[in-house]
This record gives C-alpha cells, sequence and structure tokens, in this order.
C-alpha cells in the first residue's frame, strides 16, 4: 500500500510540474517583464499620469470606433430594438384612438 501511495504522489509532482512548466512559468516570461516596466513607470509622476492620459484617450477612441463600425449582433439587436418601437407606438396609437373614441361620446 506503502509503494502504491508514494506512487500517487510521484505522480502528483509530476503532473504538478507539466502544469509549472507548460503553463506558468511561460506566461511568467512575459508578465514579469512587463510589470517590472509598469513598476518602474508608476515611480514616476509624470510617466503615471501619461499613461493615465494614453489610456483614456485610447479607451475614448475603441468606443467612438466601436459607435462607428457595429458588429453583426449589435445590427440585429437595433433592427430588434426598432421593431420593438414601432410595435409599442401602433400599440400606443391604438390604444389612443380607442380612448378617444370611447371619451367622444361623453360631450
Amino acid at each position: 500500500m506503502f509503494i502504491i501511495g508514494l506512487f500517487g504522489i510521484c505522480l502528483l509532482v509530476w503532473y504538478f510540474l507539466q502544469f509549472m512548466w507548460g503553463k506558468v512559468i511561460p506566461a511568467l516570461i512575459f508578465i514579469v517583464p512587463f510589470l517590472m516596466i509598469l513598476g518602474t513607470i508608476i515611480d514616476h509622476p509624470f510617466w503615471t499620469l501619461l499613461l493615465a492620459v494614453v489610456a483614456f484617450v485610447a479607451w475614448g477612441m475603441y468606443l467612438a470606433y466601436r459607435d462607428e463600425h457595429p458588429t453583426a449582433k449589435m445590427q440585429q439587436q437595433a433592427i430588434k430594438d426598432q421593431e420593438k418601437a414601432a410595435e409599442d407606438a401602433d400599440t400606443q396609437r391604438v390604444i389612443d384612438a380607442a380612448d378617444k373614441a370611447l371619451h367622444s361620446d361623453d360631450k
């Protein structure tokens, strides 16, 4: 039994090492330099403000681009919204006409 348990622990350690070597370490190779540069930039107020301004400008440009170039899903949703608004307007028009006809006899 002890040997089977030891074998299971060895397998778990092997799978853990494969995961670390295959997924975590390559990600760290890209993440660590980025975070080091970001940490250096944040230490200096000028670069921090510049980075914040660039981020806000980029976000605004993205929002403007997204509004000017809608995706197919956004276009389908807009068509559905227009159809729903037309149905609501028709329903309201029928209700108003019925209400007007109903109250026109009161005079």
